[in-house]
């Protein structure tokens, strides 16, 4: 069974749904959160403030970068995603029982984390979200 979108039953792999766990010393109500505070540690109040992980990715958009944020977000997003599935056994049980491919759809041309399947980017895309869920998956099972 694989996943080719994070909707449905699904719906928890995003990073935009609830899911609190804690990292880096402060809790957290999503991973979109944490990992838009990452980007400039100066605004994490800011984003912390926000109740909605789409408004905690809008001011991610507009934050200056820390040195090194290229090198360093695919190691970021792995960090979270791992904390989230670690600390919600349920989330985390639900992800060991997906036995296929895992994949961030999307129409909305994120081809680096997912996969676009609009008609211009022709399911296109990198799909790093999905592989590090794959990554955390594996983890999970092999720490049983």
């Amino acid at each position: 069974m694989s996943v080719l979108e994070f909707g449905g039953e699904y719906r928890y792999l995003s990073n935009f749904s609830p899911s609190l766990f804690w990292w880096r010393n402060q809790r957290w109500p999503t991973v979109e959160h944490a990992y838009q505070a990452s980007k400039n540690p100066d605004y994490k109040d800011l984003v912390l403030s926000v109740s909605s992980p789409a408004e905690a990715k809008h001011i991610g958009k507009h934050l200056s970068l820390i040195s090194g944020w290229e090198d360093m977000k695919l190691d970021i997003m792995t960090s979270l995603v791992l904390a989230k599935f670690e600390q919600n056994e349920d989330l985390g049980g639900s992800l060991m029982e997906i036995k296929g491919i895992i994949e961030e759809g999307n129409h909305w041309h994120d081809t680096f984390w997912g996969v676009c399947h609009c008609d211009s980017c022709c399911d296109t895309g990198e799909n790093w979200l999905g592989r590090i869920l794959m990554d955390v998956r594996d983890h999970l099972i092999m720490a049983i």
